[in-house]
């Protein structure tokens, strides 16, 4: 009778493991949930700012922060938990997507340089507004201790040549969306290893009892 027989700590060792990933990884969506709350904050804000009618430099680049951090200790948690995993994805998201390395870099400005959003346009035709980013401030990240890619420096000369700014609420828009397919990407790398602990764990502790045991640990 497996209830009857002694609990080994090996046994023991491996349903601690197994639980312990699990809960790490149901933890990530506290980190997606931040990271939503702050990115709604900012539409939120934009909301606020027109029914006031009131331009607010300070409330929406302190949201654009938040959500930008938000992402930055999504990526930071997925680093300590599946960093093999997450790298790999990190790069290939890096390599095709310009906005996802925009996204990190403006989290590198926001935070050593100074508030990224610093111009309102309201193009009147259109009854539309831009909030946007000056490219050749994230230009000069560019230094021997932080070099920028090569190809979002292309990316940003291009912008700055055609006198073009970034619109930060594009950016935010994209920059969450590919966070999200990253998460996706990573539920799906892993939900084989999800289902080999929980099958570990199944096999080894009942679902329901009808009697109470007394259990204990012996260790030699």
């Amino acid at each position: 009778d497996r209830l009857g027989a002694p609990f080994h700590e090996n046994i023991f060792a491996d349903i601690k493991e197994a639980t312990a990933r699990i809960s790490s990884m149901s933890n990530e969506m506290d980190y997606i949930a931040v990271m939503a709350y702050n990115y709604e904050a900012i539409f939120n804000a934009i909301d606020n700012i027109a029914a006031n009618g009131q331009l607010d430099f300070v409330d929406i680049n302190a949201c654009f922060s938040n959500f930008l951090n938000s992402c930055y200790t999504w990526k930071c948690y997925h680093n300590h938990l599946c960093r093999e995993i997450f790298e790999k994805l990190q790069n290939k998201y890096r390599q095709k997507h310009i906005i996802y390395r925009l996204g990190e870099e403006l989290r590198h400005y926001t935070t050593h340089k100074a508030i990224a959003i610093t111009r309102y346009v309201y193009d009147v035709l259109s009854e539309t507004g831009s909030y946007q980013i000056d490219p050749q401030a994230i230009l000069e990240l560019d230094t021997p201790n932080h070099k920028l890619n090569a190809q979002l420096k292309k990316w940003l000369k291009d912008k700055v040549e055609m006198n073009q700014r970034i619109d930060a609420l594009s950016v935010t828009k994209e920059y969450y969306k590919l966070c999200q397919e990253v998460q996706q990407e990573l539920w799906s790398s892993y939900i084989q290893l999800i289902h080999k602990d929980l099958s570990a764990i199944f096999s080894t502790l009942p679902l329901t009892t009808t009697n109470i045991y007394n259990v204990s640990i012996v260790s030699d």
